[in-house]
């Protein structure tokens, strides 16, 4: 019964751009789209985790299944996801590596251990806008232990660089809406012809970024606003490639201003060399998480380009929220008598 597909691809991430103010609102499209876990199916096991779901899109999207024992992630699902009357069904993980993200086999898990089960749906160009959460006992327990979902939102404008900026009121191809540089002066926002091979994960555009071996650049977009509660997730996540010869390095970090003053970051250092972007969308995402312990009121994410010199592409950026709401479902839609229930990850 295992299903095992593999990409193992490594990354990098930065950014580099100038332009327009800061983001105030964030992203908000497809927020009618829900996934909420049922229950667990009679079939679980400690080789297959077999929730009931209910999945409905407001448009094309992508299901994504994630599973956590003892913090190693051993199932990592990716797969279209198009139900815009909704749909009850289950959702088969064991060991599946659609992205590379769990690269070692455990299954079958051990009996009585936590397992904690993440179900995201994704917009095609890859922001998440809706996630469940669950905990199981064990791996062959009937029932979780703990359920949750709502909604996520982007806290970054023009994410994937689909928008050109704007100079001096008009608009200008190399830059890019909402997101503010320093010293990208030799970068630019690349759709079609790319320079250095293809600055492109998904859609018309990305960016590309040259190195300078006597300046460093960055880019930043800042979100105001109160966002959040405890236990939301904020979540960090995106795609870069550089290319041979890069030796630059980067560093990406969101800072985060809390309503009591404090501030927390997310950063993460990313290495020199040549990383490419894998097969869309199955191409292991640079992200990194952190569970709220109060609300936000700003949010602001810096992409510094070290000293170096070669290229680097960035495309599909999010800083997300995840909020912990628990809204429940309205008139949820019951299958029919007898219906055998869809398997949503295929099987």
């Amino acid at each position: 019964m295992k299903r095992v597909l593999v990409v193992f691809v490594s990354l990098i991430l930065v950014l580099s751009i100038s332009v327009v103010g800061a983001a105030s609102a964030q992203d908000e499209r497809a927020t009618g789209s829900q996934v909420i876990f049922l229950g667990v199916s009679g079939t679980s096991d400690c080789s297959h985790l077999v929730p009931q779901v209910y999945v409905g899109t407001t448009e094309s999207m992508y299901l994504a299944a994630t599973a956590i024992y003892e913090d190693q992630i051993v199932g990592d699902a990716f797969v279209p996801a198009n139900y815009p009357g909704g749909v009850i069904g289950t959702a088969t993980l064991n060991y599946v590596n659609n992205r590379g993200r769990a690269p070692i086999d455990v299954w079958p898990l051990t009996p009585g251990k936590k397992v904690e089960y993440f179900l995201t749906l994704f917009t095609l160009d890859l922001q998440p806008v809706y996630e469940a959460r669950a905990v199981f006992a064990s791996c062959d327990a009937t029932t979780f232990t703990s359920t949750t979902h709502g909604p996520a939102y982007n806290l970054l404008e023009n994410h994937s660089f689909e928008a050109p900026g704007e100079s001096g009121g008009v608009l200008d191809a190399d830059l890019a809406a909402f997101w503010k540089g320093k010293n990208t002066f030799n970068d630019s926002r690349v759709c079609a012809a790319p320079r250095g091979g293809s600055s492109n994960y998904e859609g018309d555009c990305g960016f590309l970024f040259i190195a300078e071996p006597s300046a460093k650049s960055k880019l930043k977009q800042t979100y105001t606003d109160a966002i959040g509660q405890k236990k939301d997730i904020v979540y960090l996540h995106g795609f870069a490639q550089s290319f041979t010869g890069y030796t630059g390095g980067a560093k990406v970090k969101a800072i985060l201003t809390f309503a009591d003053g404090t501030s927390n970051t997310l950063a993460v250092t990313l290495p020199a060399g040549e990383h490419l972007y894998g097969t869309y969308p199955y191409a292991t995402p640079f992200e990194a998480f952190m569970k709220l312990k109060k609300p936000l009121v700003s949010a602001k994410l810096i992409i510094q380009q070290k000293f170096g010199t070669g290229n680097i592409a960035f495309d599909s950026v999010t800083l997300s929220v995840m909020t912990n709401s628990n809204t429940p479902l309205r008139a949820l839609p019951v299958p029919a008598a007898g219906a055998a229930p869809v398997d949503l990850l295929g099987g």
